[in-house]
């Protein structure tokens, strides 16, 4: 099985996100997860335009990944 989790799960705590993963680890043994994931600049500079005048989105950009593995809420 594959799951897509497009420009979805940095929305989300990383703790959340660390759940649902290993949620789907554990009841889906030898699926695939692919993710699109920000770097922390990426996730700062779209905050800023997020709470920008020039933007009607509420949501914020909650983590990055400085490499495969590391997420910038370990930093």
């Amino acid at each position: 099985m594959l799951f897509l989790a497009e420009t979805v799960l940095v929305y989300l705590d990383p703790d959340e996100v660390r759940s649902l993963v290993l949620r789907l680890r554990d009841r889906f043994p030898g699926s695939e997860l692919v993710i699109d994931a920000w770097r922390p600049y990426e996730v700062w500079v779209g905050n800023r335009y997020l709470t920008s005048a020039r933007s009607s989105f509420a949501g914020l950009l909650r983590w990055g990944v400085w490499e495969a593995g590391r997420s910038s809420d370990e930093a």
